[in-house]
């Protein structure tokens, strides 16, 4: 039932950018209105307040503004060219839109340039420029702290958590979304909150905490009004249903909620309602009825991203021919399906590239700013040296001697430490990385430089699912190549300065100085997605690999190694327990 998810998220980047504005703005349209002789900054606060709900009397103010003979203030100036991209985004053309957008995302007003890099990332989207749409995400991180306005902040962590979603990264989007629930001010971004974390829980498969929170959700959606976000979330349940082949139920529900539906007058959510109702139709084998459906899903009007939301209709319009006898259009719809989900292929590739080499470029990026600090603090130390010693030539000796008496006892202890070592192995022999001694003494140099610098710290531990079996059915020799080929796949992923070891047979943990929470999530989670990804057919046989994952930081659980790996341990379990093969991040009760 995955196949109805892009329509869903694609179309709903519009209606959250572009559709959000309080239904009252337009009841208080004559009161609130401008008149002819107000300023040029209480026309553009106005313009801002209904750029949603009325975009005809948008576009009409920022005519007039345009073609005033007054002049504008720089502030004014940023402020009506935000205005405009955005216009020019809800029109449809976003390559205009990002070209005027860019124009202020360096504008001294932060706010106002945060704003406009959460327009522009969804434009990209929209586009499929993804490389684009990362690079943009990434700078609204950075802008994030300078933003003050509540909504402002809200739209844009929603931005952020919606953009994941239709990316796939939905470990990342959840985070996103339940900031937003636990922290918006306006109920209505709480409802699409709960919208947002419904989705990540859709996606993640995680159906005992949907349940939970799917009665909160409607209603927290239901007091505000917002029946568009309600009927979505009711599409969330809908496909829970008939995912468990609950036809009868999902059936129940289709028909109770399909007048919401038209209600919202979204061709989109009626395309979504049409294709379950083909499903659910075909399960229990009505065929003729899911034919119909399916029908009416592709004659539902013009769709944002079509490829998606017909390809489940497709799929049903051929079942349901197939199975009345019509060959001819049984195979016709099997075309059509097989081309569109082509498109959908193509596209979905385009984004994990994109995705990683995204990451890449950003990782690469913060090590030149990491190297660029470092200079700067070698660069003052050495200014504090030289002014030391025009001041005092008696403090340079005394440095000298203390420097040398250092790198004397460094000078020992390298010596010591070479004897030592030659009798214990850094290095695991078999995958290469460290063992289970060296990464304890390399995490707690890390540790200790982190705590006193006080910079984040993130641990990964990760254990291999059913790994026994595997050298049960197998043998060893496969066992040592599975072990060789996971820390391959994960290796690509990791800083210069992250401390990766095996610590146990089939248990691995990664150090990550300097990394916030949410990172090391992201990273556990592409870990976990590449070890399911390596192909076992060079092994001589054929199985699945798999990991679960738990994940800790410093700020739960401190900077004491001990007490991160329990923590991680501990969210590992809660990982194997909850089904193996995902990513737990530990939560401090």
């Amino acid at each position: 039932m995955a196949l109805l998810k892009l329509v869903i998220k694609t179309a709903l980047f519009i209606v959250f950018l572009f559709g959000m504005a309080l239904p009252s703005f337009a009841l208080q349209k004559d009161r609130n209105s401008p008149e002819a002789t107000a300023s040029i900054a209480e026309k553009l606060a106005y313009a801002d307040l209904i750029k949603s709900s009325q975009p005809a009397n948008l576009s009409k103010i920022l005519i007039e503004i345009s073609e005033s003979k007054l002049s504008l203030s720089k502030t004014e100036h940023d402020y009506y060219q935000y205005l405009y991209g955005y216009s020019l985004a809800y029109n449809g053309k976003h390559l205009a839109a990002i070209g005027v957008l860019k124009n202020i995302i360096d504008s001294e007003d932060k706010e106002l340039a945060y704003r406009s890099i959460a327009v522009i990332s969804n434009s990209y989207l929209l586009i499929k420029q993804y490389m684009d749409v990362f690079y943009y995400l990434d700078k609204l991180d950075e802008l994030e702290k300078f933003v003050t306005t509540p909504s402002a902040l809200e739209n844009g962590i929603g931005v952020k958590s919606m953009l994941y979603n239709t990316l796939g990264v939905y470990s990342l989007a959840k985070s996103y979304a339940l900031q937003l629930i636990e922290n918006a001010q306006d109920p209505r971004y709480k409802c699409i909150g709960y919208q947002l974390y419904a989705d990540s829980l859709l996606n993640l498969d995680e159906k005992v905490e949907f349940e939970r929170i799917y009665p909160v959700a409607i209603d927290s959606c239901s007091s505000v009004n917002e029946m568009l976000w309600a009927t979505i979330i009711h599409a969330y349940k809908i496909e829970f249903l008939l995912k468990e082949q609950n036809f009868s139920g999902a059936l129940l529900m289709l028909d109770k909620q399909m007048p919401a539906v038209k209600a919202t007058k979204y061709p989109f959510i009626n395309t979504i309602y049409y294709a379950f109702y083909a499903y659910a139709y075909n399960g229990l084998n009505y065929h003729e009825r899911a034919l119909e459906s399916a029908n009416l899903a592709l004659n539902t009007g013009e769709i944002v991203s079509i490829h998606k939301a017909h390809l489940r209709a497709y799929e049903a319009q051929y079942q349901a021919y197939r199975e009345l006898g019509d060959s001819e259009a049984a195979l016709k719809s099997l075309e059509e399906f097989s081309d569109v989900n082509q498109t959908y292929n193509n596209d979905r590739l385009s984004q994990q590239k994109a995705f990683y080499l995204a990451r890449g470029e950003i990782q690469s990026k913060n090590q030149r700013i990491a190297l660029l600090d470092k200079d700067n603090e070698v660069l003052l130390l050495q200014k504090n040296i030289y002014e030391q010693e025009v001041k005092n030539h008696r403090l340079v000796m005394t440095l000298l001697v203390v420097v040398l008496f250092i790198a004397s006892v460094l000078a020992v202890r390298a010596v010591l430490g070479r004897k030592r070592f030659k009798l214990l192995a850094e290095f695991d022999h078999l995958t290469g990385i460290s063992n289970r001694y060296h990464f304890n003494n390399q995490a707690k140099i890390s540790l200790e430089y982190c705590q006193k610098n006080n910079k984040a710290v993130s641990l990964i531990l990760f254990d291999l699912d059913s790994f026994k079996r595997i050298n049960d059915e197998y043998g060893h020799v496969t066992g040592d190549w599975a072990l060789r080929q996971v820390v391959k796949a994960c290796r690509n992923f990791m800083r210069n300065n992250d401390v990766f070891g095996r610590i146990g047979g089939e248990e691995f943990a990664i150090l990550l100085p300097g990394c916030q929470p949410d990172k090391a999530m992201l990273l556990a989670e592409i870990c976990r997605e590449a070890i399911n990804s390596i192909d076992t057919a060079e092994s001589g046989y054929s199985f699945i690999l798999s990991a679960s994952f738990g994940v800790s930081n410093s700020a739960s659980s401190g900077y004491q190694l001990k007490q991160l790996l329990a923590d991680a341990d501990h969210a590992m379990y809660q990982a194997k327990k909850s089904g193996k093969d995902r990513v737990e991040e530990f939560a401090a009760l």
